[in-house]
């Protein structure tokens, strides 16, 4: 089986989450440069990865599962250093956590149950994720005002993201029990 370029892109971001740690507890001098590189190279290849699978048909199971985990593994990464070097506070780390582990544990239910189904991204997560991103060059040029703004909208917009998924979740699990009949 190939696993195609996406699923290669998206394997590369996962990948970047260790050398991601590794930078971050290891390099003193240039370490919140070399992070945000490391986040930003993440961020184009989140941003390639999809655009490939879509332009060229190659859109697989195994990429709606890996792409959503190399934006949490990353992202959780990233917010995690951010609570160890005072960035943030530890409540959003805690809740983004929390978000990320119910998602995942709810889609992996599901996918892997009889029913077979994924949710994929919506509108919302992408934005939460784009502004998360945002959020992290706006830092790297010390726009702290505008980039505290930036976090609480893209905070906003994870909750917003959170419930659409939820809601998605119910209706296609309501579905498959009137399809069951």
């Amino acid at each position: 089986m190939s696993l195609g370029l996406p699923n290669l892109i998206t394997i590369f971001r996962i990948i970047l989450v260790p050398v991601y740690w590794i930078v971050f507890l290891n390099i003193e001098n240039d370490r919140t440069l070399i992070c945000s590189i490391i986040y930003l190279i993440a961020g184009v290849s989140d941003f390639l990865d999809g655009y490939i699978a879509r332009k060229y048909d190659k859109v697989t199971k195994l990429g709606m599962v890996l792409d959503p985990l190399a934006d949490k593994l990353i992202t959780l990464s990233v917010l995690a250093s951010f609570v160890i070097s005072g960035i943030i506070p530890a409540w959003i780390l805690y809740f983004m956590a929390g978000k990320e582990v119910l998602m995942v544990v709810a889609g992996s239910i599901m996918y892997l149950s009889k029913y077979n189904f994924a949710i994929p991204s919506n509108i919302f997560g992408k934005s939460a994720t784009v502004l998360l991103y945002v959020y992290v060059v706006m830092l790297i040029f010390r726009l702290e005002t505008i980039a505290n703004f930036t976090l609480q909208i893209a905070i906003g917009m994870n909750i917003v993201a959170f419930i659409s998924y939820c809601y998605t979740f119910m209706k296609k699990f309501l579905a498959r029990d009137k399809n069951a009949v």
